[in-house]
């Protein structure tokens, strides 16, 4: 007589906690970057995984769709990158320690250049000697426009010779005589200028030979139509490094209307120049920003993490995937069932108790840690998963490690690179 109600509460439930928007779902992660258009964040410790970037790259680069530059702090990328380009180098610009192509400065122009020497006579302590420096600096610039393209090895070269032997050389180029007296009036300043240029070269040790003359930069790489760049980005002075990938970021897109940035785990500094400028130039729809980060919330120091595509993993602690998946999608009203015991009508005489079912709700974050770290299940051991979203829709898919590692479904192929 006295049926219980939980049936229809729960599948009232099941209706209303439908606005999580959480699915399961399955897709491998070559399928699934063949098919993404846009942003995409990677977090996690997903984000070590080499395999899978190697392919992320190579799939951008099949695309050839826009200019894309790779920075990473990752070597054994490059080489992963070398061996699957095998026979496609023409289409590929690699720059680290075994290719030390890149050529600092080449192209950027004087006043940036000076810019820098500024920064670097600021760390060096030339406080009180930077106006003659940078006037001693501007001076040899002159000489070097003269002959070369602007950039720090040519700037260096000239330095390796002695004031009077420099000015004699401005003569014999037809600079007039304010040059010559600039130079062997600040005989200190051209010392302090040396040390500087040695602590610039220390920026870009691990990337460029300061004897060669490969005319080669970010700029002039986007600028002949190069597929892919990559750089290795780690550096003796990553402040300096950062800013200026900023500024050849932006002599890039002087050349092209978008360019894609795929940035795998670069070191940033407090209150960094260049991550700023790629949100910003993302928000413009500028750069096309490929995030990977072992820990994206920590590494963008609060930036707004408004990726149309994403790939979550489990963090090294639960709190901080559960900060992250917070930031990216927020939180839904979870709604539950609880009991309501309470006696039937008095006029009914039972011993029996009515239970009635109510609903009660409470805020849950639409993907908890629980849902991506392995657990134990009704029939059996849960593996661990990504959740994985895309700008196909709202939606939010958790798809099993295993399924999504696997590399069935479409993949770069060598003849892709060569078409």
């Amino acid at each position: 007589m006295f049926e219980s109600n939980k049936g229809m509460v729960l599948r009232e439930c099941d209706r209303l906690n439908e606005t999580r928007g959480v699915m399961t779902g399955s897709v491998s992660h070559t399928t699934f970057f063949h098919r993404i258009q846009g942003d995409l964040l990677i977090s996690g410790y997903l984000a070590s995984n080499l395999s899978l970037i190697t392919d992320l790259v190579l799939e951008y680069l099949c695309r050839k769709d826009m200019p894309t530059i790779l920075l990473s702090c990752h070597p054994e990328l490059f080489g992963r990158i070398r061996g699957m380009c095998a026979g496609a180098e023409e289409q590929i610009a690699i720059s680290d320690s075994l290719e030390r192509k890149y050529q600092p400065f080449y192209g950027l122009g004087k006043e940036k250049f000076l810019h820098f020497i500024h920064r670097a006579a600021e760390l060096l302590g030339y406080h009180t000697m930077i106006d003659r420096i940078l006037q001693y600096a501007s001076a040899a610039l002159n000489i070097v426009a003269m002959k070369y393209p602007v950039s720090l090895p040519a700037l260096s070269a000239l330095l390796l010779e002695d004031d009077d032997r420099i000015a004699g050389y401005a003569l014999t180029l037809g600079l007039n005589n304010m040059v010559t007296d600039v130079i062997l009036a600040n005989h200190e300043a051209g010392i302090c200028l040396r040390r500087i240029c040695e602590k610039l070269s220390s920026v870009f040790d691990a990337v460029a030979d300061p004897d060669a003359d490969t005319k080669y930069d970010l700029q002039s790489g986007t600028q002949k139509g190069i597929p892919l760049q990559a750089l290795y980005t780690t550096s003796a002075e990553q402040a300096l490094m950062n800013e200026y990938l900023k500024e050849e970021l932006a002599a890039a897109l002087k050349k092209v209307n978008r360019i894609r940035v795929i940035v795998d785990e670069l070191e940033f500094v407090p209150e960094d120049v260049l991550l700023r400028y790629l949100f910003s130039m993302k928000r413009q729809g500028r750069i096309e920003l490929i995030y990977i980060s072992r820990n994206a919330k920590e590494s963008t120091e609060g930036a707004a993490l408004s990726f149309s595509n994403v790939v979550l993993s489990g963090h090294d602690q639960p709190a901080v995937t559960e900060e992250l998946s917070q930031a990216l999608w927020g939180t839904y009203l979870y709604s539950y069932p609880v009991p309501n015991v309470g006696k039937p009508p008095a006029l009914i005489f039972t011993p029996r108790k009515t239970v009635n079912w109510a609903i009660a709700t409470q805020e849950r974050l639409r993907v908890r840690a629980a849902d991506l770290f392995p657990r134990q299940g009704f029939l059996g051991q849960i593996p661990d998963q990504f959740a994985v979203k895309t700008a196909a829709n709202e939606y939010i898919y958790l798809v099993p490690s295993a399924r999504f590692l696997s590399s069935k479904g479409a993949s770069p192929t060598r003849a892709a690179l060569h078409a």
